[in-house]
Parts: C-alpha cells; structure tokens; sequence
C-alpha cells in the first residue's frame, strides 16, 4: 500500500500491522491522493488537506535528496519502531482486570467475598514484580504478537469469573 507525504508528495510505503497482517500501519501526515506530476528537483508538492499544490523550490546546493534516499530514511524510521513488549501486554490485561474489579473493593460493596477480592487484587497487582524476580516465569508473545496463554494468572474468587479461561 502506497500513501504520499502531504509535505513532499513523496511516495510512503505503508508496512503491514504486525498484530494483524490484513491489515496496513498508516504513517502519520499521509493521504492516499496521489499528488500531480512535478519536478522533485525544482518543485514540491504539498497536500493542504483537499488538493495538491506545486510550488517551485528555491535552488540551494542541498537540497537534491531523491525518491529513493527519501524513502530509505523512511523505511530507517519505521524499523527503529520498537517490537510488542510481552511484559507491556500483560500489564495491560491486568490493568483491565483490576478496573473491572474496582467496585468489589469499595465500602458500599455488599458482597460477602470481599475479602477475597483484596487478596486477588493484591496478587494481580504483585504478578509484575514476581516474574522480575525470577519466580515465576515471563510471558510470551505467539506468531500474531499476541500473549500466549499465561498459566500464572492469580485464580479470580466466586464462581461467577468475570473472564473466559485464558484471559
């Protein structure tokens, strides 16, 4: 998939969505109106959000960077993109199955498993700090760059699981 840089009119290679390959990563300040023919040397084509316009260049002496240099420090850029962080996932599930949790914890609850609660809580809450250690071990990320099922999830209380088994 091909975008253009609304500054330049360059062509911008879109990369593919690692988390889902049907799927196109969009590069900020890109439209896929493609600009007028124009003269990357003596012109630039800028998109003002409704059409192109061509302006002519000032000549300086450096400024005779082509397509392909334009497009290689592109490419540069989006692979110093970091990789899914497995440990940012799972934080990340554990912070939504802290908020839907939130009100079993508050004074007007008027469940008798409170206490129950706090304690899975406080395990969720620790989960971080015990794969840190070392004593249990990391999570890891499948082909999809989704978490593998994690086995060391604290056992949430009562008999009616807020989550699917895996989750």
């Amino acid at each position: 998939m091909i975008r253009y840089d609304v500054q330049s009119g360059f062509p911008i290679s879109c990369q593919v969505n690692p988390k889902n390959p049907k799927e196109y990563l969009t590069p900020a300040n890109t439209t896929d109106v493609q600009p007028p023919s124009f003269d990357s040397k003596t012109e630039k084509a800028k998109f003002d959000g409704i059409s192109w316009l061509v302006e002519i260049l000032e000549v300086t002496e450096n400024t005779d960077e082509s397509v392909e240099e334009f497009q290689k420090k592109q490419i540069d850029l989006l692979d110093q993109i970091p990789s899914p962080d497995a440990m940012l996932m799972l934080r990340s599930q554990r912070n939504y199955k802290l908020s839907v949790c939130d009100f079993r914890v508050l004074p007007d609850y008027s469940g008798d498993d409170q206490e129950e609660w706090i304690a899975y809580r406080k395990a969720l809450k620790d989960l971080p700090g015990r794969i840190d250690s070392g004593e249990i071990p990391r999570p890891t990320l499948n082909e999809e760059l989704r978490l593998n099922e994690y086995e060391h999830w604290p056992k949430e209380p009562g008999k009616n699981n807020l989550f699917p088994e895996g989750f």
